[in-house]
């Protein structure tokens, strides 16, 4: 399956601050994109070209075709209200915890640890209990997965500028 993604061409940012990229310099052994503030800290080894300024075409987004591959999973899983479901099934048949959990052939704390939510059993013996008690309780999920996704909304990510201390004259 393909589909449209909208991406844009945006100027080299500063590996210090953030900003709009004018230089490499090599600041303390390290080759960096700097704009002119951050490039007194160090050799300006290259110019960048400056970005044309963004007018009616320029500033149109570019859009690309990208392949998305959605994997699909297909897994079973219990109910999260089974807690609910449980107590109210034994206080239809007005039974204690201990009656109920040898109904169910499960001990009585781990019964209890059930009812209370404090856990989940897994499928298998999810599977014994809906038998017994003639109750849906595993439900099947569909769970999918994307490769590509649109990282335009993002925010911005870290710089060297948001760990480094300058000093102000």
């Amino acid at each position: 399956m393909r589909r449209m993604i909208q991406t844009e061409v945006r100027p080299m940012e500063c590996d210090m601050c953030g900003k709009q990229a004018t230089a490499m310099a090599e600041i303390e052994g390290a080759k960096l994109a700097v704009c002119d503030a951050c490039g007194k800290h160090g050799r300006i080894v290259k110019q960048l070209p400056r970005a044309a300024p963004k007018g009616p075409a320029s500033g149109r987004p570019i859009v690309r075709s990208a392949p998305i591959r959605e994997q699909s999973e297909i897994s079973e899983q219990v109910r999260k209200d089974l807690p609910e479901i449980l107590r109210k099934e034994r206080e239809k048949r007005k039974m204690t915890h201990e009656e109920f959990s040898a109904v169910l052939n499960v001990r009585a704390s781990t019964y209890h640890h059930f009812e209370s939510g404090a856990i989940l059993p897994d499928v298998e013996l999810a599977r014994r209990i809906e038998q017994t008690l003639k109750i849906p309780i595993v439900q099947t999920v569909k769970t999918i997965k994307g490769e590509w996704k649109n990282d335009t909304e993002t925010k911005k990510g870290l710089s060297l500028g948001d760990f480094i201390k300058t000093k102000k004259k």
